[in-house]
């Protein structure tokens, strides 16, 4: 498994809150990396008037459109906590397993991920064994860390007796 946290895939289900990654300590790695996605898309324009009469001024406009699969700057996972989807709140991925499944039975509910994906009776979503699956996909969309406008303008005025 790739990303944070190194918890089990079967962590997901009930009574496996918590279990991690053997091999990897007795606390879940929170930590940024490289299985996040984005792209950033940018045009800038702007003017810029000179020295002339005491006084220079510039103005530039960015106009941005920025799409990843980060739910937001913290990259705590409430799947993997055991808390459960719905418990995000704002507070980190909705899904943050990346790689290929294991073949997993919930112990509530009997369902196995074999053939299909399925929520777990705790909420936490399963995807299918054996296909490759992003979970921070689930969070694609416009991304916080960027802003869609921008505005920058200044200016200069040299005052009398050259203040």
């Amino acid at each position: 498994m790739f990303g944070p946290p190194t918890s089990l895939f079967e962590a997901r289900l009930p009574g496996n809150t918590g279990a991690l990654q053997p091999g990897t300590g007795t606390r879940a790695i929170l930590s940024y990396g490289p299985w996040y996605q984005g792209r950033y898309d940018a045009i800038s324009a702007g003017i810029r008037k000179r020295m002339s009469g005491r006084f220079s001024m510039e103005a530039f406009y960015t106009w941005t459109n920025a799409l990843d699969n980060a739910f937001n700057s913290s990259l705590v996972s409430e799947v993997q906590t055991g808390l459960g989807a719905g418990a995000l709140a704002g507070k980190g991925p909705t899904d943050s397993f990346v790689g290929v499944p294991p073949v997993v039975t919930d112990p509530v509910s009997g369902q196995t991920n074999a053939a299909g994906a399925f929520l777990a009776s705790n909420g936490n979503p399963v995807p299918q064994a054996g296909k490759f699956y992003n979970g921070p996909d689930l969070d694609r969309g416009p991304s916080d860390l960027a802003l869609n406008h921008t505005l920058l303008a200044q200016g200069v005025v040299q005052l009398p007796w050259h203040i």
